[in-house]
Order: structure tokens, then C-alpha cells, then sequence
């Protein structure tokens, strides 16, 4: 093993980042004889010729240039593994396990992750899609450090805590072209029951329910959101759907939108991060709930949206 080699790959990667072994003594608050010195040391130890110095600046050999990339690879390993072991001193976890219902929104959970994975490069994410139940489930056994789910009424509380982080808007859409678009006044629910229903339902749907989410004359049933939006599309049916199912669909103008009328059904689905009651939130777990609440708004800017504290105490906000 080469002593000091992590200190002078370092200096070898920021002489090439920066191009100039006087910038890079800069970058690195070094003299440059420092920095002069510690390459020409590592090239002794190497018996390699890491840069053609015949240049005003100065250009990787061939050999340089393969060693770089090499020295990239160990240096990034190093920083993880370095950040993983200030994680397991401070006793959080470096690995996170998401449970995901199908229907929380991916825009607001990609961008959550995103800057989460910029915060904490050490962290390993595994995300999973379940159904409602399932992932009541895995967050309450603690398979899933995180669950993000519907709050409705079905949500039982038992062995978890959580707080809302957001919500989305139901609609009722159809293609254009489409009868019911072509009314000319508000739709009403009878007149939905002359129509086809495409039902978007990831697990099966209970036909016994009377509810205006699910009509009881004619209706499909399909269990992803691409199949229902090209059914939409082509014309076949309306739907009932959570606006992020079909947001450029609507944006395109293939779809529509129409006013309703005698429609009580809620018009909003509430979102809720859950996890494990025995697990207090903390660090980067706490953090991610954080990201996740604060990207709502950024993934819908014209969406409704309020302040709740854990489990739907409203907040007034101002």
C-alpha cells in the first residue's frame, strides 16, 4: 500500500478538475510546491507518468487519463464509505425502505428523492409499489421504514404515526370527443350512468359498495394508469381519476375535464407519509418526510393545499 495515496489521488484529481496545479493549490489552500511535490511523489511511487508537462498547462498521459478515472471510482467510494460510517455513529440508518400506494403521486416522490440523494449520498433507497393494504402492512411491521399513502377511512392507525403532506384533485374525465364533454352544461351523475365507467383499481373492487367512484351499470376495471389513460383516449369510457393520472393528457388536450353538478363525492384525495409507531422519526428519515411535504407545491402549483399537523389537526397557515 502506498502511504498517503487517498491525500495524494486528491490532489492528483483536483490538479485535473481544475486544470493548473496553481488553481488546484488554490482549490485545496496549498502552496503549489505543495502540490507540485505530492504529484511528482505519487508518479515516483506509480513509476507512471501521470501528465505531459511540455504544455502551458498541464495534459493526463495516456496512462493519466486511465488512472483518473480509476482514482474517481476509489475516491467516491471512499467519501461513501467514510459518510456511511458519520451515519452509523449517530445511529441512523443507511438504508431506507419506501412502501408507495399506487396512487402517490410520482412527480412529487421523484423530486423528494432527488434532493434527498443529494443531501445523503450514503443512503441506499429501495422503493416499492403496493397496494393500500399492503403498505398499512409493511410499515407496520417495519419492513418498510416509510410509507406513503391515501388517508381515508380504511386507515388504521394502529402501530404507526404519520403526518399528511399533501393533496390531489379528483376529476372526472373523458376524451374530447366524447359524448359527455359534448353536453354543453354540467354533468350530472345520471347522466354518468349512461356511460361507460373505466375503473383504475390496483387490487379488486368491491361491487357490493354503492359509492360514486364506482358506478354499478356498465364498467371496466383496469390496474394501471397507462391502459386507462390510452382507453381515455381512444374514447371508450370516462373515469373517475386523480388529476397527476392524467395531468398532460388534459395539458395536450386529449382529454377533458367537464364542470359537474350533484357530485358530493370528496374531490380530494389526502396524502400521508406513515411509519413505524416504535420508530420516532430522526435525521435523514425525518428529513425525507420533510422533502416529501415540501415538494407538494412544487409539483402542483395551482393544487389545494394546507398545513396539517400529525394526523389531520388543520394548522391555519399565515
Amino acid at each position: 500500500m502506498i502511504p498517503n495515496l487517498l491525500e495524494q489521488l486528491r490532489v492528483f484529481q483536483a490538479v485535473v478538475d481544475h486544470g493548473t496545479f496553481t488553481e488546484a493549490a488554490r482549490q485545496l489552500n496549498k502552496t503549489v510546491s505543495t502540490v507540485s511535490y505530492t504529484i511528482a511523489n505519487l508518479e515516483t511511487q506509480l513509476q507512471v507518468t501521470l501528465f505531459d508537462r511540455s504544455h502551458k498547462r498541464p495534459k493526463l498521459t495516456t496512462a493519466g487519463a486511465e488512472i483518473y478515472e480509476d482514482a474517481e471510482q476509489l475516491l467516491r467510494r471512499t467519501d461513501r464509505f467514510a459518510s456511511r460510517i458519520g451515519l452509523h455513529r449517530k445511529g441512523y440508518k443507511t438504508r431506507l425502505s419506501l412502501s408507495v400506494d399506487a396512487i402517490f403521486p410520482r412527480q412529487v416522490l421523484v423530486e423528494a428523492l432527488t434532493r434527498f440523494a443529494a443531501e445523503f449520498p450514503a443512503i441506499t433507497i429501495t422503493v416499492r409499489q403496493r397496494d393500500f393494504d399492503t403498505v398499512l402492512e409493511d410499515t407496520r411491521t417495519g419492513s418498510a421504514d416509510l410509507g406513503l399513502i391515501r388517508v381515508n377511512t380504511r386507515l388504521d392507525i394502529r402501530d404507526i404515526d404519520g403526518m399528511q403532506i399533501g393533496s390531489t384533485q379528483n376529476l372526472v374525465v373523458m376524451a374530447r370527443e366524447h359524448p359527455l364533454a359534448r353536453m354543453g352544461r354540467p354533468i350530472t351523475l345520471a347522466d354518468l350512468d349512461d356511460h361507460r365507467q373505466i375503473v383504475l383499481a390496483r387490487h379488486s373492487v368491491r361491487r357490493r359498495e354503492a359509492q360514486f367512484n364506482l358506478h354499478r351499470t356498465d364498467n371496466w376495471t383496469v390496474s394501471d394508469d397507462e391502459t386507462l389513460r390510452l382507453l381515455l383516449r381512444k374514447g371508450v369510457g370516462w373515469a373517475y381519476v386523480n388529476r397527476h393520472v392524467v395531468a398532460q393528457d388534459i395539458a395536450e388536450g386529449a382529454l377533458v375535464a367537464p364542470e359537474t353538478a350533484s357530485i358530493r363525492e370528496s374531490t380530494m384525495n389526502r396524502l400521508a407519509v406513515i411509519w413505524p409507531l416504535r420508530e420516532p422519526q430522526s435525521g435523514p428519515r425525518q428529513r425525507l418526510c420533510e422533502l416529501l411535504r415540501l415538494c407538494f407545491p412544487a409539483a402542483y402549483p395551482d393544487g389545494f393545499f394546507e398545513d396539517f399537523d400529525q394526523w389531520g389537526v388543520h394548522t391555519p397557515s399565515g
